[in-house]
């Protein structure tokens, strides 16, 4: 009962961990090269009447890119606070967990969440390249992958295999006995 209400929360905290620092990841490169995301370009007219010139709109386009570069700063900050918020409550679960389960369930949530945090930052790297392709985000540098070292073993096959001696059906063997 404990185990699985531990691993389950733990889960829930390391998906959430690794989603939020994949979120900050992705904005602090789109921060670095000035280039504002698909899903957070403001789009907005303005209300006046008359004629509009061209240094007006160029100044609105301006007030534009830095509110919505603005609002991308602000969204990272935010993303941090969560993070490290998530951070203390997995620490303070694990240390409860590590009172009420053994060694040895402990190890083996360990090795699993480890299993689930690769799986679920490579999900996100995928997700990340797309993204930065979309947007048209240049990468200098290479993205941090994640590791290919698993503890798995190959797993044992449950059934045999038979062997490929196949006996032959005594009809045949006489009509092959009756061509020689």
């Amino acid at each position: 009962m404990h185990l699985q209400f531990y691993f389950k929360k733990l889960r829930s905290f390391t998906i959430k961990i690794i989603k939020t620092e994949h979120h900050i990841s992705n904005l602090e490169t789109y921060i670095d090269q000035g280039i504002i995301p698909k899903g957070l370009v403001l789009k907005a007219s303005p209300l006046t009447t008359g004629e509009k010139s061209n240094r007006f709109f160029h100044r609105w386009n301006n007030i534009l890119f830095n509110s919505s570069f603005s609002l991308m700063d602000l969204l990272r900050q935010e993303a941090i606070h969560q993070v490290n918020y998530l951070y203390k409550l997995r620490d303070n679960l694990h240390c409860r967990s590590r009172e009420q389960l053994s060694d040895l369930e402990l190890d083996e949530i360990q090795v699993r969440l480890g299993d689930i945090k690769r799986i679920e930052s490579h999900k996100l790297h995928v997700k990340q390249i797309n993204k930065f392709k979309r947007d048209g985000v240049q990468i200098n540098h290479p993205l941090i992958r994640p590791s290919k070292n698993s503890n798995k073993k190959p797993r044992n096959r449950r059934f045999r295999r038979k062997s490929q001696i196949r006996s032959i059906p005594t009809t045949r063997l006489s009509i092959y006995q009756q061509s020689l």
